[in-house]
Order: C-alpha cells, then sequence, then structure tokens
C-alpha cells in the first residue's frame, strides 16, 4: 500500500509586535519574516514567537492571544485561541483541523493574531510587517507536500555473521545480515550502499510481507542486488537500489565466497523508504 507523507508546518515563526507608542523612527521596525501556507486535507500546525522591536523575546504571561483568519466568500472567520508553549520566551501555537480546512478554497486570506490582557481583558493589536500592518496573509493549497524523511544509517560491521556451502559450487560463502526495517512509508525504496578497498562480493536489498518474519530465507524474497568481482572491484564506490514492491519489512544482506576473502568492506548503506 502505497502512503504519502504530509507536510506538516511545524517551525513558522512570526514577528507579531505590538506599537510600543515610541517614534517609529527611533527603533526597528517589527519584521514579517515568512508567509504561511496551509494546505487542505490534512492538520495544519503554525507556531507564533512574540518579539518586540529589538526582535526580543516578550514575556507574555497573564495574555491570551488570539489568531482570526477571514472567509470573505463564506462571510465568516475562523478563530482560534493560541496554545501556550512557553509564555516567558513568548512562544505559542495552533492548530488548523482538515476539518476546519474543507471552509478555504485553494486562495490568499487576510488573518490576524489580537492579545487580551487576563485581568483587564483589554486587547491589544499585533502588528506583522514594516509598515505596521497588523494584517498578513495566508495561503491555502489544495493538497500535500512530502516532508523530508532522512535516511536509515546501517553499519554493515553490526551485521549478523552467518555462512552457507552452495550446492551450485560447493562452496562456502560468509554473509551478514542487517536488523530487519520496517517499511512503514510507501512502496518505493532506495539504497545507497558504499564499498571501498576493493571489495569482492554481493550485497543484496531483500522484502518480506510476513508481518512477523523470521530468519528464515522463505520468509524473504530479492527486491534488488548489484555483485563486485575481479573485474570491476573499485578502491571506493557507491551504488544505488531504487524499487517500487510492496513489503512490510526490508533488510540487507551482503555474501563473500571464502576463498575471496578480500581486504575490501561494505562501509556503509543508507536507506530510505
Amino acid at each position: 500500500m502505497q502512503r504519502i507523507n504530509v507536510f506538516v508546518k511545524k517551525d513558522w515563526y512570526y514577528n507579531l509586535v505590538d506599537n510600543q507608542g515610541v517614534n517609529k523612527s527611533m527603533f526597528n521596525p517589527p519584521m514579517y519574516n515568512l508567509q504561511i501556507h496551509l494546505y487542505k486535507g490534512i492538520d495544519n500546525k503554525i507556531e507564533f514567537c512574540i518579539r518586540n522591536n529589538d526582535r526580543k523575546s516578550v514575556d507574555c504571561e497573564g495574555k491570551t492571544f488570539t489568531l482570526t483568519i477571514i472567509n470573505p466568500k463564506l462571510n465568516k472567520k475562523l478563530v482560534k485561541v493560541l496554545e501556550v508553549v512557553d509564555d516567558y520566551k513568548g512562544v505559542f501555537k495552533t492548530l488548523i483541523t482538515e476539518a476546519e480546512m474543507r471552509d478555504f478554497e485553494p486562495a490568499t486570506y487576510e488573518a490576524s493574531v489580537v492579545y487580551a490582557d487576563d485581568e483587564t481583558g483589554d486587547e491589544t493589536m499585533l502588528y506583522s510587517s514594516i509598515n505596521y500592518d497588523p494584517v498578513f496573509h495566508i495561503t491555502v493549497e489544495d493538497g500535500f507536500r512530502e516532508v523530508y524523511k532522512p535516511s536509515v544509517v546501517l553499519n554493515p560491521e553490526d551485521f549478523l555473521h552467518n555462512f552457507y556451502v552452495s550446492k551450485d559450487d560447493g562452496q562456502r560463502y560468509d554473509y551478514w545480515e542487517s536488523s530487519n526495517i520496517k517499511a512503514d512509508e510507501n512502496d518505493y525504496h532506495t539504497a545507497a550502499i558504499t564499498v571501498v578497498d576493493k571489495f569482492i562480493g554481493k550485497v543484496v536489498m531483500e522484502g518480506s510481507m510476513e508481518v512477523d518474519p523470521t530468519q528464515d530465507e522463505n520468509n524473504w524474497f530479492e527486491i534488488d542486488s548489484y555483485e563486485w568481482d575481479e573485474t570491476n572491484a573499485s578502491e571506493g564506490e557507491t551504488i544505488q537500489f531504487n524499487r517500487q514492491v510492496n513489503c512490510l519489512w526490508v533488510r540487507f544482506k551482503y555474501l563473500v565466497k571464502a576463498i575471496n576473502q578480500p581486504t575490501g568492506k561494505v562501509k556503509e548503506i543508507l536507506y530510505r523508504n
């Protein structure tokens, strides 16, 4: 089953600063540094960082912050009370759910943030741009964006060693197997294998559809492989596997014929799913 990595915005920071009543030419104006992008079909998380005119954190204890997004097509507002992350440092967040996003067509919308003093109830508008405009813009896009996912780094020196005698040529083959890796994202499997010092042998990427596979070879099938011999051995080389196949688990194995025990080795395997 193919799954999609949804790109959830986690690190948007906005300098939303109130006017301190000082001559604007005497200090730095507020800075609107990024534009918010929201995506239909998913939950969207936004984080706000409240700064003063010197870009320093503001102690927001005893204040309630509210985000308002105007939807002119439906003549309605989406109002979200921001959740405190760290009121001493002025960090707040909110979650706009997939259900709330259904009312917004792909377009650009106006938004603003105000805070209310918890004791007096007095509200103050925050500013979001160099011209002290309290309104900033949120762009709604249709669909998802994929999030970058780092590779799993495998150290072949940690692989489990075993061996077998081939029925075909009667030779002993030593092999090393990685631990099982859960293939839980999609059906694309990419790997980069680096060998050094004229490695002679074979590297295999295997998959399994078993829920809890054992080391039994019947539980596994080959996804891709590459072999080095005396004719193509290299001082250093990185090859790639890139296959689309359904499986629940992935593991890696490299094999060396006993009579060809080389000084070379498999240095590193990077895997991404």
